[in-house]
């Protein structure tokens, strides 16, 4: 039969009740859910390769179903854009280097987008939570609290996503116009904006650029409770009160320690 984490590695400081009545709002304060969505919840085509970055995802799928006349310029900027990421996030930059990385594969990204009609791009965009990680909605689902989207992504998606997990808060970056959630900082920007008017705000992230929002959080109210999934990110589960491996791992922790039974 298939085992949750152990306790030692699932947990940090507190005591897991404790935790897990905080993220189910037992004690029915106001609070937020803030998640990131590429590769904390969106697992997508490729995982190994290309990271459950939703932008890759939407190239790929928009390759497959574009005119002809627009292919081979598209497939060519991202065939650059892949390697670039290839040789800079895909290859373990220091931290402090992400957001400049980050950045400029946004800004060319959403700049090949506005030559591909915005039907495709809308299409595409609404398929994405079909690639989601499994057990991923049901277990944010548990949550209680109004949840917040703030991704790297493009708009189209955190909206297609936002109406796939009933998040009321999007946050991505425009095809036109403007972008400015490109890291760490700008999650922890968002993340402070999203603090009024809750008691507490738990994230959930699965990399450094997730740092902002926790710090946000935790600065917000100590008892925020902070998830770190699929080991990918040192500083981030440095930090964390949960670490995971996958989502059907943390729902089952929240089912172990849960006062009422969930399934």
């Amino acid at each position: 039969m298939y085992q949750a984490l152990t306790y030692s590695r699932v947990f940090s400081k507190e005591h897991p009740r404790d935790l897990v009545a905080r993220l189910l709002g037992l004690d029915h304060v106001q609070q937020r859910i803030l998640l990131d969505v590429d590769g904390s919840v969106h697992k997508g085509i490729y995982e190994k390769k290309l990271r459950g970055i939703t932008n890759a995802d939407m190239a790929v799928y928009l390759a497959l179903s574009m005119p002809l006349s627009l292919l081979p310029a598209f497939v060519k900027e991202n065939i650059a854009i892949y390697q670039y990421d290839k040789k800079t996030l895909g290859n373990g930059v220091a931290p402090e280097d992400r957001e400049e990385h980050t950045r400029y594969l946004v800004n060319r990204f959403c700049d090949a987008l506005q030559a591909v009609p915005s039907s495709l791009v809308e299409r595409a965009a609404v398929r994405m939570p079909k690639l989601a990680y499994p057990h991923a909605r049901e277990t944010i689902s548990l949550f209680r609290g109004q949840k917040a989207l703030i991704s790297c992504g493009v708009q189209e998606v955190v909206d297609a996503y936002g109406a796939y997990l009933g998040a009321v808060h999007r946050f991505g970056n425009p095809i036109h116009g403007e972008r400015k959630l490109c890291g760490a900082v700008d999650k922890e920007r968002i993340a402070s904006e999203l603090a009024d008017g809750v008691s507490r705000m738990h994230i959930i992230g699965d990399t450094c650029d997730d740092v902002g929002m926790l710090a946000a959080a935790k600065r917000h109210n100590p008892e925020s409770v902070a998830i770190a999934l699929h080991g990918r990110s040192e500083a981030l589960e440095g930090s964390a009160d949960i670490i995971a491996g996958s989502w059907r791992e943390l729902h089952e922790v929240i089912d172990n320690y849960s006062s009422v039974r969930l399934f």
